[in-house]
């Protein structure tokens, strides 16, 4: 009973347009997935950019009294010059001068506790600036060194993970509802799009099927014109369904005569 109520198939352009959907929508998330994560580098390398020129500036400073033998703990003009970049430097948490062994010099903000401020930290290559991070900030370090080239302590500067992480999550955001919508539109409109190309074609397969369904019926419906279709299937499903009819009556044994 479901047979004849139930459509055999499901129409052309469902089964054409929701995979062809499908696959532009997976293909356009996984670009803007690409593209979250390239932005996410590039935003996070230009905020470093930003404090390594910063943070350049005032190691030179460190360097150039080093060369005339004034330590950074004696040198009045350091903890100035860090206070005023401080000040007109959106974003940094803290600036902090330590020597080799990790101790704090001068500093303007707060130098968190239980860090490694040595000069090399483990997880940096030696005598290299170097980065660390933990839940709320992010560091950058620059060791400075004396007139023989030798690291004897290093600038360190803190700058707020929120910051940073706001942006990229707006961002991330944004590229999730630009896909949605995207996604909305491509599973409206390609169905829609591909029946306009395919009603033709969908309309004679029909055809051909109730065609060759019905071919063996003792009043078989006419063989319809296959326009659509192409030149080959055209002559092939009418010399098929002939075909079909004439194998049937051969092997099909004559009714006895009535005594």
């Amino acid at each position: 009973m479901f047979s004849r109520v139930l459509p055999r198939h499901w129409p052309l352009w469902l089964q054409l347009g929701l995979p062809i959907a499908l696959v532009v929508s997976m293909s356009v998330g996984l670009i803007a997935f690409l593209n979250f994560f390239n932005y996410q580098k590039s935003y996070r390398q230009l905020q470093l950019d930003r404090y390594l020129v910063l943070g350049k500036d005032v190691r030179q400073a460190i360097e150039s009294g080093l060369n005339v033998g004034l330590d950074p703990a004696a040198n009045t003009r350091l903890e100035g010059l860090l206070g005023q970049l401080r000040q007109e430097s959106a974003g940094v948490q803290f600036m902090a001068v330590v020597d080799e062994a990790g101790k704090q010099l001068v500093a303007t903000g707060t130098l968190p506790a239980g860090q490694d401020w040595a000069v090399t930290p483990a997880s940096a290559p030696a005598q290299n600036d170097w980065q660390k991070q933990d839940d709320a900030l992010y560091y950058l370090g620059l060791p400075y060194r004396n007139s023989f080239g030798v690291a004897i302590g290093s600038l360190v500067i803190g700058y707020p993970r929120s910051a940073i992480d706001n942006a990229t999550t707006a961002m991330r955001l944004r590229l999730l509802r630009l896909w949605l919508l995207v996604s909305l539109a491509v599973f409206a409109v390609t169905p829609l799009a591909v029946w306009l190309l395919t009603r033709k074609m969908s309309r004679e397969l029909d055809l051909a099927a109730h065609a060759i369904d019905h071919a063996l019926d003792p009043d078989p419906p006419e063989i319809p014109q296959f326009k659509a279709l192409g030149e080959e299937l055209a002559q092939d499903i009418p010399q098929f369904i002939r075909s079909s009819r004439e194998s049937a009556r051969l092997i099909t044994p004559a009714a006895p005569e009535q005594p």
